[in-house]
């Protein structure tokens, strides 16, 4: 498979799509960060692109891991557990998924941030329950 079509798409949307892109994986997490962030490196040239790319990426997941802190804080545990369980799969986050995560959170919040940020889909999902206990 070329990768040059799918390199010049990516490339096309600029620093405000590399944002976007990175805030969209935080919410439907279908193709990983790592492979994401990966592709959108490819496609810078120079040294102060490829930084601003990072700083889009990061702007990005940054934003998706506020909202989704801020939904956790503002809905409260009971009706976050109720949505995870009526919407959860819609996201890919299991009831069973959000109940560990809520549950490591109660033990040890370092520890579990620490540790989920090397998770791939613990990592996208730690903000929810770190917002329900206001972490």
């Amino acid at each position: 498979m070329d990768a040059a079509p799918i390199l010049e798409f990516v490339a096309g949307f600029g620093l405000p799509g590399m944002l976007a892109i990175a805030l969209a994986e935080k919410f439907t997490p279908v193709v990983p960060s790592y492979a994401i962030l990966v592709l959108l490196g490819m496609t810078m040239s120079t040294g102060p692109a490829l930084a601003a790319a990072v700083l889009a990426t990061g702007a990005g997941s940054l934003a998706g891991t506020m909202i989704w802190y801020g939904i956790g804080r503002a809905v409260g545990g009971r009706r976050v557990e109720r949505a995870v369980d009526r919407f959860g799969r819609y996201v890919f986050l299991g009831p069973a998924t959000y109940r560990r995560l809520a549950d490591a959170y109660r033990r040890n919040h370092f520890r579990v941030t620490l540790i989920g940020q090397t998770v791939p889909v613990a990592r996208i999902y730690l903000a929810l329950p770190a917002g329900v206990f206001r972490v």
